[in-house]
């Protein structure tokens, strides 16, 4: 392959891993969103539960205090029902993040692969190499988030351990750039 052939197959196959990274990223972040959006309804819902469980709104002469009461039950009733919904809204977000994080994983995984079907220039080969160990290391990271998602830590709990293998990753595309004499990625891996 010449090397207007290799320039043109990497930046093919770079482009395919950061449409798959960007899909990814923007489902991550969107279920994140929502995430706190369902949290903060949750708390909402138990402390109108609380509240209204014990009666604390009724007041009043006593003929009509037992139908306050049982309002008041109705509506920490409808809280607790509403929170469940909460709950059940955010475990399907966490799940979302898991598939999208497994999607990244997959995007790394490919990515690799087509690198290592690239006959490189022996000038190329050792950035190749750093770029596929940061990718190897970037990966690792993220079946780390997938656990960690999936025993109940939130996305962001890992952000810095994300943020430190994205910015590895990117320092290598930017070498790989500059070693095959083409503009660096003006946004190499979305975070």
């Amino acid at each position: 392959m010449s090397l207007s052939d290799i320039q043109s197959t990497y930046e093919a196959v770079l482009s395919e891993y950061n449409v798959a990274l960007v899909s990814s990223n923007t489902v991550i972040a969107t279920a994140a969103t929502d995430i706190t959006t369902q949290e903060e309804r949750k708390q909402n819902d138990a402390k109108n539960y609380n509240y209204n469980e014990s009666g604390n709104g009724c007041s009043g002469t006593p003929s009509n205090f037992d139908s306050c009461i049982t309002d008041e039950q109705q509506t920490a009733q409808i809280a607790l029902g509403d929170e469940n919904a909460a709950t059940r809204a955010a475990k399907a977000d966490v799940t979302k993040q898991i598939r999208s994080v497994q999607q990244i994983e997959t995007a790394i995984t490919a990515f690799v692969q087509q690198l290592d079907g690239i006959t490189w220039p022996s000038s190329v080969s050792p950035v190749t190499s750093n770029l596929t160990h940061a990718l190897s290391d970037d990966r690792s990271t993220y079946v780390q988030v997938a656990a960690d998602l999936a025993s109940g830590k939130s996305f962001s709990a890992d952000s810095q351990t994300i943020a430190a293998a994205m910015s590895a990753v990117s320092t290598q595309l930017i070498n790989m750039a500059s070693a095959l004499g083409i503009p660096p990625p003006s946004s190499p891996t979305p975070s």
